[in-house]
């Protein structure tokens, strides 16, 4: 939902934050035109540009692969399974953009202060291709507690590379930023 379940919205409704939402699921592109006023791209982002299989059910869009056990992530779980048993049978055919492919279409800038990704099992192949000498990002929230250990200890380890302190987890997501920014703000007296 453009409201209920997203956690850029709080950022965008609240602080007044101007961003960029990828959001491929039709269902959810009214209510985000109406209630939303970040740019809107409407694209999956998968790691290399390529025609997928996507699964538009409502809850838990996400990109079908062959190769990625969705019984063992929150998307695949027993209850989600059973609650919205159309999960994996409503699919079509689209094309999917990489991160570099969608910032320059929205003219992102190449300063970003905050990513918060939420690509139900898909974090590990667009974080592996993500154009990190593009694009410098301080903050990132990823929602990879809700997978397999080893999926999320990979995660982590791309993000460590490329200079990122795990701060805490927030239920599925953890926050990361980067250690430039940590030693910048750490040490700073803060105020009310």
């Amino acid at each position: 939902s453009a409201l209920a379940i997203s956690n850029s919205a709080f950022f965008d409704i609240c602080f007044g934050w101007r961003g960029l939402c990828v959001e491929p699921n039709e269902d959810y592109h009214k209510q985000f035109k109406l209630t939303r006023s970040c740019a809107f791209a409407a694209t999956p982002v998968t790691g290399e540009r390529k025609w997928i299989n996507f699964s538009m059910a409502q809850a838990g869009s996400h990109v079908i692969r062959a190769d990625f056990n969705y019984q063992s992530t929150f998307v695949g779980s027993k209850r989600v399974r059973e609650r919205h048993p159309d999960m994996f049978k409503a699919t079509t055919q689209v094309e999917a953009w990489t991160v570099r492919e969608v910032f320059a279409a929205a003219a992102v800038p190449r300063s970003i202060f905050f990513v918060d990704m939420d690509v139900e099992g898909q974090e590990m192949d667009i974080l592996s291709k993500w154009p990190w000498d593009e694009y410098d990002v301080a903050l990132f929230l990823l929602e990879i507690y809700s997978g397999p250990t080893a999926l999320t200890r990979g995660i982590m380890e791309i993000m460590r590379s490329r200079g990122y302190l795990h701060l805490f987890r927030i239920g599925h997501d953890a926050l990361l930023i980067k250690d430039a920014v940590w030693e910048k703000i750490k040490t700073q007296t803060w105020t009310e």
